[in-house]
């Protein structure tokens, strides 16, 4: 299949032919020439595309999840983004959600959609292409986020905001969904997630 793309070399070779012929021909004849060339390239990048959203997305997510144990320090975490003193001790009485917190996941190539239920319930969707986005704030929150969505290359999400409260990485490690929290002045707090 990699033999129907166009290489580099193909695709220059395409090109200094077409040039030649168009120096000794007029515009017409030129455009009607290179047509098929420019057909050709666009229907190979065309498919090297499609065939990049039809395996899928690195990782998959789907299911629901688990919170099962937490790292850091939570009560700076949760400070630093804005959580209220009241809610912070409502948050930490609770364990942080340990235990309590899922995360059902619904994803393609172009979406991945979490819904959280706890400490309130949030649907939360993001669009997959490194390009930003926005979307309406979370209630209790002013503004518009904006947010861009990545694949590294190891397979994690990586998933940047703004305004910045905090960005997050989600990976797969074996059996479990990990989900690194981290603001900007270096807060950092690991959620490890189970399947249901």
């Amino acid at each position: 299949m990699a033999g129907l793309l166009p290489s580099a070399l193909q695709l220059r070779l395409r090109l200094g032919e077409a040039r030649e012929l168009l120096n000794g021909l007029n515009t017409l004849t030129a455009a009607a020439l290179l047509l098929p060339v420019l057909i050709w390239l666009m229907s190979a990048l065309t498919s090297r595309k499609s065939r990049a959203a039809a395996a899928g997305p690195p990782s998959d997510f789907s299911g629901e999840w688990l919170n099962v144990s937490l790292e850091g320090d939570a009560h700076a975490f949760y400070g630093s983004i804005g959580l209220s003193d009241d809610s912070l001790e409502r948050f930490a009485a609770d364990s942080f959600g340990v235990g309590k917190i899922t995360h059902a996941i619904e994803m393609d190539a172009a979406r991945l959609q979490t819904k959280i239920n706890f400490p309130t319930e949030v649907t939360v969707c993001h669009v997959l292409d490194g390009c930003e986005h926005s979307h309406a704030p979370r209630r209790g929150a002013a503004g518009t986020e904006r947010y861009s969505a990545t694949w590294e290359s190891c397979g994690s999400l990586l998933v940047t905001r703004a305004p910045p409260n905090y960005d997050f990485r989600r990976s797969l490690q074996g059996d479990r969904m990990v989900l690194e929290m981290f603001t900007v002045d270096g807060l950092r707090l690991v959620r490890t997630f189970v399947r249901r």
